[in-house]
């Protein structure tokens, strides 16, 4: 149960750390009251739920169940504060007993100061804290493993306020490897370069744009050069995700079809062959 609780913490860092759950906007402009992930087959075909998230008037997600099979695995719960962000999800795996699985913690001003990993015992303990500059932007980041400093990421800006410095600090021996960011005159962050501890260059990024300011390209260029490439339709919906190899082999493309900006359809291919077939359904207010 521990392993499935740190799973799910891991997975809700990458998506939300210092960006916490708050109320989705497009669910709010489109009354969305549930959206149904529903995995099919390869023709799209016997499909079943996989992940039910249901909605408030305001957008808010307040419960989301996900399936196994035809069995329900998980469900977890949202509450929030005045400022409608996630101040706590509460978690069940299939039909046992309901803990608080996650604790949110903010400042005066709605930044979020302390993300808290719980456990069915009841322990809570910190799995991130952040600091700030008075304007609200990120000085740092701390990671913690156990209740214990892990690593810490440290962020310097310069005078437009973009983020040209990530210093990576940590108990181990490469502690001090940092990421250095350039943009360009529309302030899009177009290229990184990481150091190591002892001053050598051991890769970079290069991130291209078009006219409307969203990522198109994103090619790291080092021991193993990979490209990544984003296409989207007329309204900004990103319709098709294609991830080259270091051999220039294409090891994962999905297409992705939408009604409005309500996504319907993401298929996700190895080669030519579907892995995955997902349909998405929705319940209006």
């Amino acid at each position: 149960m521990v392993i499935k609780t740190l799973a799910f913490l891991l997975i809700t860092t990458i998506a939300f750390a210092q960006a916490p759950i708050g109320a989705d906007t497009l669910m709010k402009s489109y009354a969305i009251k549930t959206r149904t992930q529903l995995a099919c087959d390869a023709n799209g075909q016997n499909c079943k739920p996989e992940i039910i998230s249901h909605y408030d008037s305001t957008g808010c997600l307040i419960l989301k169940e996900t399936f196994a099979g035809d069995t329900l695995a998980e469900t977890n719960r949202y509450e929030y504060n005045a400022a409608r962000l996630a101040r706590a999800v509460y978690t069940t795996y299939g039909q046992g007993n309901e803990f608080l699985n996650i604790k949110y913690i903010y400042d005066s001003q709605n930044n979020l100061i302390s993300f808290q990993a719980c456990y069915p015992g009841g322990k809570c303990e910190p799995f991130e804290k952040y600091r700030y500059r008075p304007d609200g932007k990120l000085l740092s980041r701390t990671r913690y493993r156990d209740g214990k400093y892990f690593y810490e990421y440290q962020h310097k800006y310069n005078r437009q306020g973009n983020n040209t410095e990530v210093l990576i600090l940590s108990n181990d021996s490469d502690s001090g490897e940092r990421e250095l960011k350039t943009y360009d005159a529309k302030n899009h962050h177009i290229r990184s370069k990481w150091i190591d501890y002892r001053g050598e260059e051991i890769d970079n990024a290069e991130y291209t744009y078009d006219e409307a300011g969203r990522l198109v390209k994103d090619k790291w260029i080092g021991g193993l050069s990979t490209e990544k490439l984003y296409e989207y339709d007329a309204l900004g919906n990103n319709i098709r995700y294609t991830s080259i190899d270091y051999n220039g082999q294409v090891d994962d493309l999905r297409e992705m079809t939408y009604e409005g900006r309500l996504i319907t359809k993401r298929v996700r291919y190895d080669g030519t062959k579907i892995i995955h077939y997902w349909k998405f359904e929705y319940e209006k207010w």
